[in-house]
């Protein structure tokens, strides 16, 4: 025993008694070479508290001391969970001379632990007659008292060992800072289309050059990475500090294992539900942000209910507009049924795979049962070999991405139904494939509904022109036109009369208006009728468009024309005439 307690002297203890705190790995803070008064003394050398017998050794008692034979956990109940030294050795000291001594009926009361020494008026006596003695009768009374709660001990308790931990990290989220001219250079829209309806999130930050601009806040999500370092980026970050004081030892308790780490576990858990850096509203918020795509979609969605000029229209059936199938019912009655085929070069193609694969050619027939016209209608969208064939024009990639090209794919042909050609069964089929390659996540889906869109603004225009409003006639147009497509003369001529058409109905109604509204509006309408009607006051460099429609253009138009297809035959006559001659020469001179 006198060599452990030599050991333990010349080590290096913790005094627990107070509140300490040191950081981690570090011996700096309420660490000492000498002795300590404290109640808890933590020897870093065994990873213990030292025990009740070896605290009264350190502190000079009596090594001869003879302690009852009480547990430590009796002694614990009897003096108070986590008690000072000074009440302990007190309490003790009264245990061990009530046991040499003999004492009255109220002092045994006392030393029960279910009586209180205020339960009897003896002991109120005994506790008034003690209070102004210094004797261990008063320390005696006083303990017990604290023990149940009665009350307050002058003593301070001892305080838990902690470890202070820190932990930081950064929650951030970035996204792109568009200008308008960006915007639309990304979104693929003309330079003076305007975007103030699809305002969603704007923020007003300096520039390159420290000037206060307004940026919309997109987010990149969708975007290629050539794109993404391209652009102005802000970035949303919020920095989280988690501090939690570790608890190296509880009062009155050893280490034990894993205590720590649970302890910190717990803290860290509360500190991030109750300080993380967004909020679920918040969160929400940042989600709703919207990318390029959502953005462009949003004004062709305004464009379609304001009428204004966009690079697309809305990609939906045009309204009032009765379906192919139908079209091709009604007119079907009456007449006789013709079987619609593939056309020479496709059927020369279908035959040439088929002879490669060892089978004879199916022959042409009059009329095809109802099932196998079926199975033809949905073998449009099955795919021949794309070496055989060229693209079709606006989905060379779709061809690539997919090594083959889908037989529905040959009846894309704008000028075709501009022309009155009804091929919309292959623009549905089409529909589909674009559907399966966007299921599939292939980039190329959106080649084929450019396409799409663009036969069904053509099919709109050539079939159901009497049908149309004016804000459908005008997307239709711009559509056709933005994209390169010529439309037909004929065509332009019909739509023409649509439009002097609208032009009527508003004449109508500017003078059914009161006379001040009547005489503003009369003059410009009027103004704009003599122009679309007069032919001879078309400007060379003019082209046809929805804004431009009169019939002076369309005249431009057909003069041009005209002189494109009368050919010169001077010269070809001159030859002609040569050559007879030569022959003749060569006759005279056999």
């Amino acid at each position: 025993m006198d060599a452990d307690l030599s050991n333990v002297l010349r080590d290096q203890y913790l005094d627990l008694s107070q509140s300490v705190s040191r950081n981690a790995h570090t011996n700096k803070f309420g660490i000492s070479h000498c002795l300590s008064t404290s109640s808890l003394i933590y020897s870093f050398a065994r990873d213990s508290v030292l025990t009740g017998r070896e605290l009264m050794l350190i502190q000079g008692q009596p090594k001869t001391l003879s302690l009852p034979d009480l547990s430590e956990s009796v002694i614990g109940q009897l003096a108070g969970e986590g008690m000072a030294l000074p009440c302990l050795a007190s309490v003790i000291w009264c245990i061990y001379l009530t046991k040499q001594f003999p004492m009255d009926e109220d002092g045994l009361d006392a030393l029960s632990a279910r009586s209180k020494p205020e339960s009897s008026r003896a002991s109120k006596r005994l506790k008034r007659k003690d209070a102004n003695e210094n004797g261990w009768r008063s320390e005696f009374s006083h303990c017990c008292a604290v023990h149940f709660g009665d009350e307050e001990s002058n003593v301070e308790r001892p305080a838990n060992v902690l470890d202070r931990q820190v932990q930081g990290y950064e929650s951030y989220i970035e996204f792109a800072l568009l200008s308008d001219a960006e915007f639309l250079e990304l979104a693929d829209l003309p330079e003076k289309t305007k975007i103030s309806s699809a305002a969603h999130k704007m923020v007003n930050l300096p520039n390159c050059f420290g000037e206060d601009q307004s940026f919309r806040l997109v987010s990149l999500k969708g975007m290629d990475l050539g794109t993404i370092f391209s652009v102005q980026k802000v970035k949303f970050y919020c920095n989280v500090g988690l501090s939690m004081d570790e608890l190296l030892l509880q009062a009155s308790r050893q280490l034990q294992e894993d205590h720590a780490a649970r302890i910190f576990a717990a803290a860290a858990k509360e500190q991030k539900d109750t300080a993380m850096p967004f909020t679920a509203a918040q969160r929400k918020n940042l989600q709703e942000i919207h990318t390029v795509e959502s953005l462009k979609a949003k004004l062709v969605k305004d464009a379609a209910r304001t009428g204004a000029d966009l690079l697309k229209p809305v990609e939906t059936d045009p309204p009032e507009a009765a379906s192919d199938d139908d079209m091709e019912d009604d007119a079907t009655v009456g007449k006789k049924a013709v079987v619609k085929g593939l056309s020479s070069r496709l059927q020369k193609a279908v035959e040439e795979q088929t002879m490669a694969k060892g089978k004879q050619p199916k022959r042409k027939v009059g009329k095809q049962p109802d099932k196998k016209q079926k199975e033809d209608d949905a073998d449009e969208s099955t795919a021949i070999d794309s070496g055989s064939l060229e693209h079709p024009s606006g989905l060379e990639e779709v061809a690539e991405s997919m090594q083959s090209i889908p037989k529905c794919f040959r009846s894309l042909s704008i000028p075709r139904i501009l022309a009155g050609e009804k091929l919309m069964r292959s623009v549905d089929a089409a529909k589909s494939v674009a559907d399966t390659l966007k299921k599939e996540k292939n980039y190329s889906y959106r080649f084929p509904e450019r396409v799409i869109s663009a036969c069904e603004c053509a099919n709109a225009l050539s079939q159901n022109l009497p049908a149309l409003s004016r804000r459908d006639v005008q997307l239709s147009v711009n559509s056709l036109i933005q994209q390169g497509h010529t439309l037909p003369l004929e065509l332009q001529l019909q739509i023409n009369k649509r439009i002097f058409g609208f032009l009527i109905d508003d004449l109508v109604e500017v003078m059914k208006m009161r006379s001040d509204e009547k005489a503003k509006k009369l003059e410009p309408l009027m103004s704009q009728l003599m122009d679309f009607m007069c032919c001879w006051k078309c400007a060379p460099d003019q082209s046809w468009s929805f804004t431009n429609p009169g019939f002076a253009v369309v005249a431009g138009e057909l003069q041009s024309t005209m002189q494109d297809d009368c050919v010169d035959l001077s010269s070809v006559l001159n030859e002609e005439k040569i050559a007879e001659r030569a022959l003749k020469n060569e006759a005279s001179t056999s």
